[in-house]
C-alpha cells in the first residue's frame, strides 16, 4: 500500500466512482454499522413480535452465517417489510449533518465523471446527497433498489456498472469505506482508495486515508481545465 501522505495524481482517470455512506462524508455521522443493525433488530423484532433480544440473536446469526443482506435474511425467514424499513430509515435526522464546502469544490471542479455506488436504496442516495450539496455534480446513481437488491461486492454489479456508464475500468479510480468492495473493483482493474479511520493493508487497496478531505489535501491537481498532473 501506498504511504498516506505521498501525493495521489489522477493522471488518465475519467471517471471517479463513489461509494455513499462514510465516504462521501466523514465516518459515523449517519448511521455506524452498530446502530443500523440495532435498527434492524428492532424493526425485525415489532414486524414478528419478538423480543429484543430474540432479534438481535437473529441478526448475529445471519451475520455470522456470512451473509451479504441481512435484511433479505430477515425476509427470506420471517415476516420482514423492506420498503417499510427503508422509508425508516429515511426517517433519520440528518440536520446535524453539514456539507463540506473542500469536498464539494473537489467534485465541482473535477472535468470527468462521477458515479455513485453504493448498497444504499435510491431514496436514501438521492436524500443525503441533496443535503449535502452533491447532487448536481453526480451523473449516475447505483444502488440498492435500482438493482434489484444485490450488493457489492457482488462481482456482476460492478461490471454491469461498467456497460451501463459505458466506461473502462482502468479509466476509473473507487472510494470505500468497506475494504472487501474493492476487491471486485481491482479486479477488474480500477484504482481502488480505502477511507478508513486506521490504516489497514490489503493486496486490493492501492492507497489508504483515513477521509475524503485528506484525500483532496494530497491529491495534486494542476486546476480546472486538467485533471490531473
Amino acid at each position: 500500500m501506498t504511504i498516506l501522505y505521498n501525493p495521489h495524481t489522477l493522471t488518465g482517470t475519467e471517471t471517479l466512482v463513489f461509494d455513499l455512506d462514510d465516504t462521501l462524508y466523514p465516518h459515523g455521522h449517519f448511521l455506524s454499522d452498530e446502530r443500523f443493525f440495532e435498527m434492524l433488530s428492532e424493526f425485525g423484532a415489532k414486524q414478528n413480535g419478538l423480543t429484543l433480544t430474540e432479534a438481535h440473536a437473529l441478526t448475529a446469526k445471519f451475520l455470522s452465517e456470512g451473509t451479504k443482506d441481512c435484511m433479505k435474511s430477515w425476509q427470506e425467514n420471517h415476516t420482514f417489510d423492506i420498503e417499510a424499513f427503508a422509508k425508516h430509515i429515511d426517517s433519520q435526522d440528518i440536520s446535524h449533518m453539514q456539507p463540506n464546502e473542500q469536498v464539494k469544490k473537489f467534485l465541482n471542479d473535477w472535468q470527468g465523471r462521477i458515479v455513485v455506488f453504493t448498497n444504499a436504496h435510491t431514496t436514501h442516495a438521492e436524500r443525503l446527497l441533496e443535503h449535502l450539496h452533491l447532487r448536481e455534480h453526480v451523473e449516475h446513481i447505483c444502488d440498492y433498489t435500482t438493482r434489484g437488491g444485490r450488493m457489492k461486492p457482488e462481482f456482476g454489479i460492478y461490471e454491469e456498472l461498467m456497460t451501463r456508464i459505458n466506461e473502462v475500468p482502468t479509466n476509473c479510480v473507487m472510494f470505500e469505506d468497506k475494504h472487501k468492495n474493492l476487491e471486485p473493483a481491482k479486479t477488474l482493474g480500477m484504482q481502488t482508495i480505502y477511507f478508513w479511520p486506521e490504516e489497514e493493508e490489503y493486496s486490493y487497496v492501492d492507497r489508504w486515508y483515513p477521509d475524503m478531505p485528506t484525500w483532496i489535501n494530497n491529491l495534486k491537481i494542476t486546476g480546472k481545465t486538467e485533471k490531473a498532473s
